[in-house]
């Protein structure tokens, strides 16, 4: 999907009623081009919105495990390193090692001592006591497993040439992106009561977020199982 596909989607639809998102004086009477770089913003929100919501990309990033720390920040320049896009919205799994093979770690398991805890989005809290949490005698470092935002679109690229602008995401999400876009559009500049065309949108939003929970259209969230049983550990 490209940048101009959703800005097309809109003129026709969503803000044909709207001054600046449908230019009649234009040869093909699309949206003028003055509005790309205004709408930037709202699409990446709206994107960032959606992989919030939904597991559409996965990325990894591998931190070294430094003795007696429990704390470790996935940030670059803090824990992560320098190659780190910094674009974490959750951490789905982690793997460590265990009998020369990678295991995935217990995540948020509250009962269980060997469990990785996260204490934010991108905060880890790793237990230090090799006794309560074995895979510790062999993992030198955590291979973390995260939902990843959608990629940061160029502002001056999208708005001299949307249509070499790649957007990532399947078009099975389009409806929802627009309803989103739609809504922060249509939203009244300051404090207002009462229903708007915001509310419409915003609904409209939620409704196609539930059909495509529904419709199960992410990627598989069941994680790998490596059998490995605690009373086997030497």
């Amino acid at each position: 999907m490209k940048l101009q596909d959703i800005y097309d989607q809109l003129a026709y639809g969503e803000f044909s009623n709207i001054s600046w998102g449908h230019d009649l004086d234009a040869p093909e009477g699309g949206m003028p081009e003055e509005a790309f770089k205004k709408l930037v913003p709202t699409v990446q929100l709206g994107l960032t919105e959606l992989h919030k919501r939904f597991l559409l990309r996965e990325d990894e990033v591998t931190i070294p495990l430094v003795a007696e720390k429990s704390t470790y920040i996935l940030l670059r320049k803090v824990d992560a390193p320098e190659s780190f896009a910094d674009n974490l919205n959750k951490i789905e799994r982690v793997y460590g090692t265990v009998g020369g093979k990678s295991y995935e770690i217990p995540l948020n398991k509250r009962d269980n001592a060997a469990s990785i805890r996260t204490s934010g989005f991108q905060t880890l809290i790793v237990p230090t006591d090799i006794k309560a949490a074995p895979w510790l005698k062999e993992t030198t470092e955590l291979r973390i497993v995260y939902r990843a935002d959608h990629p940061k679109i160029s502002t001056a690229v999208a708005g001299s040439a949307p249509l070499a602008v790649t957007i990532d995401l399947p078009g099975t999400y389009l409806e929802a992106l627009l309803m989103y876009m739609a809504s922060r559009v249509s939203n009244p500049k300051g404090a207002s009561e009462g229903f708007h065309e915001g509310n419409n949108y915003a609904a409209k939003f939620e409704a196609a977020c539930a059909l495509l929970n529904s419709l199960n259209y992410a990627i598989d969230e069941d994680a790998e199982n490596f059998s490995v049983v605690y009373n086997d550990w030497p």
